[in-house]
């Protein structure tokens, strides 16, 4: 019968085995190391030398780094145990426009204009004009004595004139306005219009439909709660070890 090196064994002689064994961040590699142990201390390992053995479990933990962060995730992610459906959708709409309008407007505008003033002056009335003028002329002949030097009135004579005369007319003015001014005023417009117009729009909807489909039961879905918290990460690291560095067989 031959002789066989088990786990437990291989750590008595070298308790320095794990120290090159990497494990995840919430994962303390003390726990570890006791869950591979009570799980692989009975079992013979594959690789007996020590220091290979140490070596082997450096890479192969190193390997197994991203697989074991993964499970890690798993057991923070949130959810309704009594869920099955749990979506969420973004729903973006951009959408633009362009509306071209063109117009055209032409036609003929006519103003007709009619002034018209009417209107008439009437003068009536009557002038006298009157003058009346007296004249009164004086004529005396003087002659002198022989036998004097004085003056004596041989002959004395008076003229009177009287003058009057009276002017009358009578005047007549008839004045009358008719005044008619007819104006016609035409105008003519042609206009083109052209109008772009362009209008963009985005539309963002987001939605979250979360609940049971109806393809299974809210206590079947509780029933695989409880299995699935009955794994444990340590243990299936523990026995993914026991896979690679022990042989199953007693």
């Amino acid at each position: 019968m031959s002789a066989t090196l088990t786990l437990w064994g291989l750590y008595q002689w070298d308790n320095t085995l794990f120290d090159l064994l990497t494990v995840p961040t919430v994962v303390i590699k003390d726990d570890l190391i006791n869950n591979i142990l009570l799980e692989c201390s009975e079992l013979e390992v594959v690789y007996p030398d020590p220091d290979f053995c140490k070596t082997a479990i450096a890479a192969w933990s190193a390997a197994r780094q991203t697989a074991w962060e993964h499970y890690v995730n798993i057991t923070k992610v949130e959810y309704s145990p009594i869920e099955n459906t749990d979506r969420y959708e973004d729903i973006t709409i951009n959408n633009t426009e362009t509306e071209a309008i063109t117009g055209e407007e032409s036609g003929q505008r006519t103003n007709n204009i009619k002034h018209q003033d009417n209107g008439s002056t009437s003068t009536k009335g009557k002038s006298l004009n009157a003058m009346s003028r007296t004249q009164q002329v004086n004529n005396i002949d003087s002659v002198s004595a022989f036998d004097t030097e004085g003056y004596s009135n041989a002959n004395k004579q008076f003229n009177d004139t009287d003058e009057n005369s009276d002017t009358q007319y009578t005047a007549e003015s008839d004045e009358s306005i008719n005044n008619t001014i007819n104006r016609t005023d035409t105008e003519a417009h042609n206009t083109d219009n052209q109008q772009d117009r362009n209008r963009t729009y985005k539309h963002v909807e987001t939605a979250h439909v979360h609940g049971n489909i109806g393809v299974t039961t809210n206590q079947k879905m509780l029933a695989a709660e409880v299995d699935f918290w009955r794994w444990d990460l340590l243990a299936q690291i523990a026995m993914e070890f026991r896979q690679k560095f022990c042989i199953s067989v007693y």
